[in-house]
């Protein structure tokens, strides 16, 4: 399914396996920034002529520490959350400004929130002990860095793929809706026109 919303060119479409193949030929001769998590059947679209750039998904990241905050009320996952949580503030302040507008907001707020989380997860992880669910939580974020922070440099990339996917998953629950809602009518309309039809016959 192709969409066109708010100047955004939205793409849902169900690749077969192997996934790896199937994204390079669906994506092959594109050019643009690529929203993903660190699935590594995407790295390869990445050094192809460096005609996809990788962005990466703030939830996916928030996501790790809200596992183990969950797990075990870690309280580095919780100094995390909060840092990230900063960042969406920024984004929620910002979700209704032009573009250009947008990227000043960020050089001015995101930039520095960024650059303060990078230096405190570096320093976490140099007193975290390898292997644990803290080291893989930081490991995640600190690796795929630089694909992080792309979207703080303009005001058009977006902080994460979280909104896409709600919009496609509101639609397909108000399309079930609309389905049940019809044949709930229609059945409504059959008992109307024929009411014997549908009822049970009782033996006395």
């Amino acid at each position: 399914m192709v969409e066109v919303q708010s100047g955004e060119l939205l793409i849902h479409r169900k690749l077969p396996t192997p996934p790896s193949k199937a994204q390079q030929d669906f994506l092959d001769g594109w050019q643009g920034h690529l929203v993903v998590d660190d699935y590594a059947g995407y790295k390869s679209l990445f050094t192809l002529a460096g005609n996809c750039t990788e962005l990466g998904c703030w939830a996916h990241a928030r996501r790790k520490f809200f596992d183990l905050h969950q797990a075990s009320a870690s309280t580095v996952a919780f100094e995390a959350l909060q840092r990230i949580g900063k960042l969406y503030a920024v984004e929620d302040e910002g979700k209704h400004l032009t573009i250009e507008t947008r990227q000043q907001l960020r050089t001015e707020k995101s930039l520095s929130i960024l650059q303060s989380l990078h230096d405190w997860l570096l320093q976490t992880r140099a007193q975290t002990a390898d292997g644990g669910g803290t080291a893989k939580a930081i490991d995640y974020t600190l690796k795929r860095w630089q694909s992080l922070i792309r979207n703080a440099g303009t005001g058009y990339l977006p902080i994460d793929n979280t909104r896409r996917k709600h919009d496609s998953t509101h639609r397909t629950r108000q399309e079930k809706l609309v389905v049940r809602r019809f044949r709930t009518r229609r059945k409504a309309r059959l008992l109307h026109s024929n009411p014997a039809r549908h009822c049970k016959t009782q033996r006395t």
